[in-house]
């Protein structure tokens, strides 16, 4: 039985990668020959628009099929797959993944993941002669989330360092903004100073934003969505609200300055106190039995001989 479960699942493996293959090679296939004809149906868009209402105004039930349809959409855009897609898409985007790489990819590279791992470990058990289903089960479990966790970790080490240059660019923004200028100028001046960092990546995206149009209220929430911690969540209000009600910016930008250098301070403080508790294991179980082993141990041997 267990035999039969890894055949199917090595099947199903080698099944998912083959389609894989298949379908990129058959969408860059539709790419092209879409890319081929988008000329000619542009030239047919006028004409099949005044097509297409006569049509509309002489089929009702064609109407009623339509609004079916888009009813059917409205439901399909709070379907649990696209709800895990939209956070796919979001873990993505604070990895500091501009493209390449889409949450369509990252869910594939999930299955063909879990399949392959449970498969490749469910054969290893085989081999050694033992029960293969809790390999299997673990393997997919393992390959499934595996690609998960590398992504967040890079979150985690991406938003760490952002929020540790986070007060100096609120300083020197400070200090352009008090000295008269505006918001996309005093970005486009301090952006330089973080050059090859993360922020600068994001100061310097905020900023072309900014200068193709984007409202500058728009620009900031993307920039909160794009980073995702709360310190630079808590700056974009601040703005935003000053933005709003037209009271200075450079006053409110230097009291999120000095809140967030307070904030820093009471986490190292924090941090500190939480050192002695996390000392406890390591001092327990490999500091002091090497100590009393240093310690007793020639005492015990002159008492043995």
């Amino acid at each position: 039985m267990n035999e039969l479960f890894l055949y199917l699942l090595a099947g199903g493996s080698v099944g998912l990668l083959v389609w894989s293959f298949m379908g990129g090679r058959e969408k860059g296939k539709a790419d092209q020959e879409d890319s081929s004809k988008a000329q000619i149906k542009d030239a047919d868009v006028v004409e099949a628009g005044s097509g297409l209402k006569k049509t509309l105004s002489r089929c009702p039930n064609l109407v009623g099929s339509i609004e079916q349809a888009m009813d059917l959409h409205q439901i399909d855009e709070n379907h649990p797959w696209k709800k895990v897609m939209t956070s796919f898409d979001l873990l993505l985007l604070r990895s500091g993944h501009r493209g390449g790489l889409t949450a369509q990819d990252l869910a594939n590279l999930t299955v063909y993941g879990a399949f392959l791992t449970s498969t490749f470990l469910g054969i290893y058990a085989l081999s050694l002669e033992i029960t293969a289903l809790p390999f299997v089960y673990g393997g997919f479990l393992l390959g499934g989330i595996l690609p998960w966790l590398v992504f967040k970790s890079r979150v985690q080490v991406r938003q760490q360092r952002i929020r540790k240059d986070l007060p100096y660019l609120l300083d020197l923004l400070t200090l352009c903004v008090e000295s008269g200028m505006d918001f996309t100028t005093a970005m486009l001046r301090v952006g330089p100073n973080f050059q090859g960092t993360e922020l600068g990546e994001e100061v310097s995206l905020l900023v072309t934003e900014l200068r193709m149009g984007k409202g500058r209220e728009e620009g900031l929430r993307d920039l909160s969505r794009r980073v995702g911690i709360m310190e630079l969540s808590t700056v974009v209000n601040s703005i935003v609200q000053s933005d709003k009600l037209g009271s200075g910016m450079g006053p409110a930008l230097r009291i999120q300055s000095e809140d967030m250098r307070k904030h820093r301070m009471f986490q190292a403080e924090e941090a500190g106190m939480k050192a002695p508790v996390k000392l406890v294991f390591p001092l327990v179980f490999f500091i002091f039995p090497t100590t009393f082993i240093i310690l007793f141990a020639p005492m015990f041997i002159k008492m043995m001989s």
